[in-house]
């Protein structure tokens, strides 16, 4: 499976979904290393903002996440939403709860009428 993963993103490196179903594959298989870099990686690739969100402040991702996307987003924040909170949960499960917050309010500013993202944050 991981070849034909591979192979897909390749074909098209901002296939975002490619990347989620990869990840949450080595996610379940315990890889979570790996995992944080295929959502990291598909994140990057579809325009998303993953910089460190450790020096990010829980309060302002919050503040961002009620601001609304731009419309020409929009077809990005359907896209994303499931990688965001693929890897939000990722780090939820790891431990890093306050990563978890904060990946789920940017996932929220980039996908902020995402039901699943909405309904886990």
């Amino acid at each position: 499976a991981r070849e034909y993963f591979e192979l897909s993103v390749q074909a098209n490196e901002r296939h975002a979904q490619a990347w989620q179903a990869w990840g949450v594959m080595e996610m379940r298989a315990g890889n979570f290393a790996t995992a944080q870099t295929l959502f990291q990686c598909g994140l990057q690739r579809c325009g998303q903002d993953v910089s460190s969100t450790a020096t990010e402040g829980e309060e302002t991702a919050k503040h961002k996440a009620t601001t609304p996307a731009p419309i020409g987003n929009a077809h990005v924040g359907r896209t994303v939403g499931a990688l965001w909170l693929a890897y939000a949960t990722l780090e939820g499960r790891r431990g890093n709860v306050a990563e978890s917050r904060i990946l789920f309010a940017k996932g929220l500013q980039a996908a902020p009428n995402h039901t699943p993202l909405l309904q886990a944050w």
